[in-house]
């Protein structure tokens, strides 16, 4: 089955692994998690029961970064835990063919990491307000490995940005300069097609925006119709 790994904001760190915390780490945790976007589906009665696809939701601690930390986290935790989900006892799990990479804000910038590392893994990555302060953005270093040579397998069909054209954490202009300098020094946007969304009269928070008013994304992403990505340049009033 399709599998969606989201990466959640600054909002959502937790004090304590649960496996440490016990019972009060995990209802922590869940308080968090349900803050995200994607946390709202689970209020929805029949909609696990149609959609047929698996979310992994990973918390990091509090002082760990999506941007400091992601290169690692998708090394040691993303893609392990894929090769589990491909090569399970019981059988295969994922379906490698249907693999999407979303994160919301800061983890966004965990979502960019895994596109530019692994374009041979994940199907689709979104990243949706990967805003970095203006005065921020002299000293971030674009981070990543550059390629001439799209990998083996290559998978990624299809990388979507998007911005509220009145965030205040930062430009959306310099934003999506940033993005495309850093894609294409990676050499994702020489093999994959970039789909940038800009929400007029939207801030960092437009989450509602972009994914539960966009019914394209949610038919590829969550019910797996991967062969429809072609609809996600579409408005999402024509859906």
């Amino acid at each position: 089955c399709p599998v969606v790994f989201y990466l959640h904001g600054h909002d959502e760190h937790v004090s304590t692994l649960v496996a440490v915390g016990g019972e009060a780490a995990q209802d922590e945790a869940w308080e968090k998690a349900k803050g995200a976007g994607f946390m709202r589906y689970a209020h929805q009665e029949d909609c696990g029961k149609t959609l047929g696809s698996v979310l992994v939701f990973p918390q990091l601690l509090e002082g760990e970064s999506w941007v400091a930390d992601g290169e690692s986290i998708v090394e040691n935790f993303l893609v392990p835990t894929l090769d589990a989900g491909f090569k399970g006892e019981s059988g295969r799990f994922f379906d490698p063919e249907r693999v999407s990479i979303m994160g919301y804000s800061e983890g966004a910038e965990g979502a960019i990491h895994a596109a530019k590392l692994h374009p041979e893994i994940f199907s689709l990555a979104v990243a949706a307000a990967p805003t970095t302060p203006t005065a921020s953005l002299s000293s971030l270093s674009l981070y990543g490995r550059s390629r001439l040579e799209p990998q083996a397998g290559h998978r990624l069909r299809l990388f979507i940005a998007s911005f509220g054209d009145h965030d205040k954490l930062g430009s959306s202009k310099s934003g999506l300069d940033h993005l495309i300098e850093d894609l294409d020094n990676a050499a994702v946007t020489k093999y994959t097609p970039l789909h940038v969304r800009v929400y007029l009269g939207a801030g960092h928070v437009h989450w509602d925006e972009m994914f539960n008013k966009w019914p394209g994304l949610h038919q590829v992403v969550w019910e797996g119709n991967y062969d429809n990505v072609h609809k996600l340049f579409g408005t999402s009033s024509d859906e």
